[in-house]
Formats: C-alpha cells, sequence, structure tokens
C-alpha cells in the first residue's frame, strides 16, 4: 500500500516490476546487514546512499524447502 497516493501493488506487480530492473546499476553507495536471524526467518536491512538522498529497505526472509525468498519489503528514506 502505498500511503503517498492510497495506491496498492500486489506481489506479483512488485516481482515483476523487480525484474525488469536486472542489469540496471545505480549511482550509490549500498551496505547490508542481517539484524536478526532465527530458524527459517531472517530480518536485514539494505542502505543505498545516493547523492542527495538515502533509501533504507528493511527485508524480512523466510527460508523453505527452495531456499531463502524475500517476504516482505519496508522501505524508508530518513
Amino acid at each position: 500500500f502505498n500511503t503517498a497516493n492510497g495506491g496498492r501493488c500486489y506481489k506479483k506487480q512488485y516481482v515483476d516490476f523487480l525484474k525488469a530492473q536486472q542489469g540496471v546499476k545505480h549511482d550509490c553507495q549500498t551496505s547490508y546487514e542481517i539484524l536478526d536471524q532465527g530458524g527459517r526467518i531472517c530480518m536485514a536491512k539494505a542502505t543505498m546512499k545516493f547523492k542527495t538522498f538515502t533509501r533504507v529497505d528493511y527485508i524480512t526472509l523466510t527460508n523453505d524447502t527452495a531456499g531463502w525468498k524475500v517476504s516482505k519489503v519496508v522501505t524508508t528514506y530518513p
């Protein structure tokens, strides 16, 4: 749900968007860290520092028989 414009984006739409972005390069410095991992769930933080702003993604991953998969992403612009 996009609180800025009230729009919704479902998982399939978001995954399709991300797949279309493969190969795109961003002019930023990136870093990541694992915040917590327990059993089949992991929480990570990815930071992208651009010239004029910073984007931080909090990523929840789950591990099933097919391996690790992203289950949720929360994006902030601190």
